[in-house]
């Protein structure tokens, strides 16, 4: 991944520390995160560690529909990045399965 896109993630991290309660600084984080994982097609490892990020931030906004939107595409598009590993794309299956039993709007 270019490291343009790791320098920018870095300036949304801080707004982000900076102002935790912002929905917009959430939202926007949470679509950078969505776009470096569609980008990243080979390294496992940094899609699992882009997508606990995305996950954490669910948790911080759980009431915020936006991050929920832009985890669902994170996971999508590690899905689409998953392959052959049909135990990876259980998981992720699971994961989209439980977040709409979750919340179906």
């Amino acid at each position: 991944m270019p490291c343009r896109v790791d320098g920018l993630l870095a300036e949304f991290r801080a707004l982000h520390v900076a102002a935790p309660t912002d929905w917009t600084v959430r939202d926007e984080l949470s679509k950078g995160l969505v776009n470096a994982i569609r980008h990243v097609t080979t390294d496992a490892p940094r899609v699992d560690g882009l997508l606990t990020e995305l996950r954490a931030l669910g948790v911080l906004g759980s009431a915020d529909r936006f991050v929920r939107e832009n985890l669902a595409k994170g996971i999508v598009n590690a899905l689409a990045n998953a392959g052959a590993d049909t135990a990876r794309v259980d998981g992720l299956l699971a994961e989209l399965r439980v977040m709409h039993a979750k919340d179906p709007t």
